[in-house]
């Protein structure tokens, strides 16, 4: 139960993290980017680090969830590519642990060691080894992921282990349901990955005519660079672009 325990624990740190520190490095960049940037476009000056900080810690935010969205894209798909390699097996008439098994080794074939989701299988294995049934183990993994098509599935195969019935059917249909969902959930992704970018340059277009107009004609905006009146308009336009950036983010995930 030790061990079982201590992964429920890790399951729940896991929550919290990226599993490529990549994507903490690229947000890192990109938040300082964005800090140095609203300093030089929006007030030439280092006192415009204070709210360039401020913009930083947001871009940073919103890259990490962006990070995030695509890890778990990045998981439900291994997890698509394991439950169809699971699918031959149980149309075989074998049971859902040799099933596992099968799907393991025809995923480490097919795929080699580059996917995540063999070490998670391979665990799945090791603690039954230790004595806990296939229900614990698999359940263990579901939480671990935390991904809710991921614990719809465990939700069923701990029901039917539990309970009996004619599981295999039961278990065919499920995985063709979530298969189903996850193709849907891949293409709505594509589709706003697209209008996320639109919004993003949409987002960007005001700082870029600012950078143009101050190389072009120094002079042309001078005024909004010195004096308390200037810096208040400049600070109210980059209230007014994030204010618009936020609100451009809500509606491309709504729509």
């Amino acid at each position: 139960m030790r061990r079982l325990r201590e992964d429920k624990e890790d399951g729940q740190k896991k929550k919290f993290s990226i599993s490529n520190p990549g994507f903490t490095w690229r947000a890192l960049i990109w938040s300082l980017l964005l800090t140095m940037s609203v300093a030089f476009v929006f007030y030439r000056s280092l006192w415009g680090l204070i709210p360039g900080m401020a913009v930083g810690v947001y871009g940073y935010m919103c890259e990490m969830k962006r990070a995030k969205a695509k890890d778990e894209m990045r998981r439900l798909r291994e997890f698509r590519s394991f439950i169809t390699a699971m699918e031959g097996p149980l149309q075989a008439g074998m049971a859902i642990e040799q099933a596992v098994k099968l799907a393991e080794k025809d995923l480490r074939d097919l795929y080699g060691e580059r996917i995540s989701i063999l070490k998670d299988v391979r665990r799945i294995h090791g603690q039954m080894k230790l004595g806990y049934s296939f229900e614990e183990s698999f359940e263990t993994f579901a939480q671990r992921e935390d991904i809710p098509e991921i614990q719809d599935f465990s939700d069923v195969i701990c029901s039917l282990k539990r309970t009996g019935g004619n599981a295999i059917q039961i278990i065919e249909s499920t995985i063709r349901k979530i298969m189903d969902g996850i193709q849907l959930k891949d293409e709505t992704e594509t589709i706003i990955a697209a209008r996320q970018l639109e919004q993003r340059i949409m987002t960007l277009m005001p700082a870029i005519i600012l950078t143009v107009l101050s190389l072009s004609s120094p002079t042309y905006l001078s005024a909004l660079y010195h004096g308390i009146f200037g810096r208040g308009i400049m600070t109210l336009a980059l209230g007014l672009n994030l204010v618009a950036d936020v609100m451009g983010k809500r509606i491309v995930q709504i729509h």
